[in-house]
């Protein structure tokens, strides 16, 4: 094996290393952290493989077991692909080097090109362990098998190393209007605070934009972090467009029976999966009082819209970061006030922002009359 190959010194009597996917590395971290003593264990190395391992879950099972966590990147049409040496530093974010079991490639989505080191796209693989194909499926072969490479559908990228970054799946990433949200990087975010223990970025279908994002969190035990903290961790961070919309704190991920978490059908599975329909004109909601009608106007005009209503969402209206900061300007200017880029999701329609701004300054509602008609 190539871990043995690779590795230093004689191989003890006992198990040397320990492999599983990330939701078994979880589980076992947990129950290590139960015990009253540290584990006394001969392991000399971990491996995880089969689905994304999160830089938080590698470095706790570093420090708990005190033995490095290799990772391996494979699929069942391919066999091995990737795997992290254990003769040199680890490269953060990489999934291992490639080239010692099949030829790898980075091949442009659309098209056969070949790309070059550190350019993005989908990774293709050929050779002596990849399988010839699907049994009595031409039509999965014909799009798998394209161009003489097997396509993984998982977009990456090679450095002049030969070491595999991978990015995102192709069907996983999320499209947000004419954005591109790849889920593994908002993810990262969320997971880097000390009281989550995992969490899973994903698509929910959107009537406007396609898809808005959404996270489901599990915290680890005896925490008491909010979504609310957690969306602002994430804008602080984080593109506008891919602070998730709602962060639902789970006590346990749903998934598969190889337990791995579905993204692709976690919506579904949350009940999340049901697209709004387009608001008819009679749930046009008019503002009610001053302060409302001075934000629809100041809405109206940012955005390029006749009509805005009061339960109306910024984002739904194709609100963007850039638009937001104009608008807090614009707020600013008007009332004196400040909004933040985060308000857009925590107060996200008219009513809320009008509620909120008038809590900062109580009485901004007979303030703003001779204003709602001005010049904005």
């Amino acid at each position: 094996p190539f871990w043995r190959s690779r590795s230093a010194g004689p191989m003890p009597d006992s198990c040397s290393n320990c492999a599983g996917v990330p939701a078994i590395h979880q589980a076992v971290l947990a129950r290590a952290a139960e015990q009253p003593v540290p584990l006394a264990h001969s392991l000399r190395f971990i491996r995880s493989a089969s689905a994304h391992l999160s830089p938080t879950l590698r470095e706790a099972l570093e420090l708990t077991f005190g033995a490095p966590v290799i990772e391996a990147y494979s699929m069942t049409e391919t066999n091995l692909i990737a795997s992290t040496p254990l003769d040199r530093p680890r490269k953060p974010g990489s999934v291992g080097v490639t080239g010692r079991w099949s030829e790898v490639a980075v091949m442009a989505v659309a098209g056969a090109e070949l790309l070059p080191a550190g350019a993005v796209a989908e990774l293709v693989v050929r050779g002596p362990l990849v399988m010839d194909g699907y049994e009595n499926d031409d039509e999965a072969n014909r799009q798998a098998f394209a161009h003489g490479w097997f396509h993984t559908g998982d977009l990456g990228r090679l450095d002049s190393d030969g070491d595999a970054f991978i990015t995102g799946r192709l069907k996983e990433l999320i499209s947000r209007g004419a954005e591109r949200i790849a889920p593994w990087e908002v993810e990262a975010v969320l997971e880097a605070h000390p009281d989550v223990a995992e969490a899973v970025v994903f698509g929910v279908p959107n009537a406007r934009l396609g898809e808005s994002v959404a996270a489901a969190v599990v915290l680890r035990p005896g925490a008491v972090v909010s979504g609310g903290a957690l969306r602002r961790l994430a804008a602080e961070q984080l593109a506008f467009h891919k602070v998730p919309e709602r962060v639902l704190l789970l006590p346990a991920l749903p998934r598969n029976p190889l337990g791995k978490v579905q993204r692709l059908g976690l919506a579904a599975a949350l009940g999340l999966a049901e697209t709004p329909a387009e608001p008819a004109l009679a749930d046009y909601a008019p503002p009610e009082n001053e302060l409302e009608q001075l934000l629809v106007e100041l809405w109206q005009s940012v955005l390029g819209r006749a009509r805005v209503g009061r339960h109306d969402r910024f984002l739904d209206l194709g609100g963007d970061s850039l638009l937001a900061t104009h608008l807090v300007g614009r707020v600013a200017t008007a009332l004196g006030l400040s909004l933040s880029l985060l308000d857009f999701f925590e107060t996200p329609t008219v009513a809320e922002q009008a509620e909120l701004l008038a809590g900062l300054l109580p009485g901004v509602g007979h303030a703003v009359e001779s204003l709602v008609f001005g010049s904005l």
